[in-house]
């Protein structure tokens, strides 16, 4: 099952990607065609919610057939925890998103000195595509009621879509960190939603808020970071969305 590509990124796209979320499977076979995957390190970009870009040299499975690279859900996050833990505790355990991979020239520069977070995009491979693949024989029968919410998402972003840009507003929790991004934004400033997609279940409906004024500093963020402002229906359907996600997630 594959999930289209958000496109991040000036450079050419390179590989399809699978988030491995079973704990106990590796995948020293390709889901996609039986054959045996390799080790493969690249330097994976990942964004962090609300506006924490991070780079990591990650050894992948990779299936050279399907030119399908393949991280494990859990070593990202335990990674991303230990990482967390001294650069901003509040971020631990917010929503993330696997943008890409960055060229090794550039992602070692970066170890020598930091990389400008605003050439992020002009250095990064998007993927060409994420997919998804279910243990088994069989995939697993999905209850009704979680296909009722995949719908209900996937009808939000159509109609979020159809109204852009949107005006939001920065969740006052959040600000800080927009600011040490390099936004300086105060509480009742509106910025603008110029795309939307579905960024899974790690980062949930995802929100491009890249300012207008510095486009080459991109800036994706999950809508439950976001305030949303008026009474319209769209409004009232994304206040929605963010209130029962921020109940799953339990916050």
């Amino acid at each position: 099952m594959s999930k289209k590509s958000p496109h991040f990124g000036k450079l050419p796209a390179l590989y399809n990607f699978f988030l491995n979320p079973y704990s106990d499977d590796r995948f020293p076979i390709c889901p996609r065609c039986q054959g045996k995957t390799e080790d493969k390190k690249v330097p994976l970009v990942i964004h962090v919610d609300p506006a924490h870009p991070v780079s990591l040299n990650y050894t992948c499975a990779y299936c050279a057939r399907c030119d399908l690279l393949i991280a494990h859900q859990d070593e990202i996050e335990s990674y991303l925890t230990q990482m967390f833990l001294k650069l901003d505790p509040k971020s631990i355990g917010q929503d993330y998103m696997v943008m890409g991979t960055f060229d090794y020239a550039y992602w070692e520069q970066g170890l020598k000195s930091p990389n400008d977070a605003g050439d992020l995009l002009n250095n990064l491979h998007g993927f060409k595509k994420y997919l998804n693949f279910n243990r088994g024989d069989e995939a697993p029968k999905i209850p009704a009621m979680f296909k009722k919410k995949a719908d209900k998402t996937q009808e939000l972003i159509s109609m979020m879509q159809t109204h852009l840009p949107i005006a939001v507003r920065v969740a006052p929790e959040w600000l800080p960190s927009f600011r040490n991004q390099g936004m300086p934004i105060s509480a009742k400033q509106s910025i603008y939603i110029h795309a939307v997609f579905d960024g899974g279940e790690e980062m949930g409906i995802a929100c491009d808020v890249t300012s207008s004024s510095n486009k080459k500093k991109a800036l994706v963020v999950s809508l439950t970071f976001l305030e949303v402002i008026g009474d319209t229906p769209l409004a009232k359907a994304m206040r929605h969305y963010q209130k029962e996600r921020k109940s799953k997630l339990g916050r």
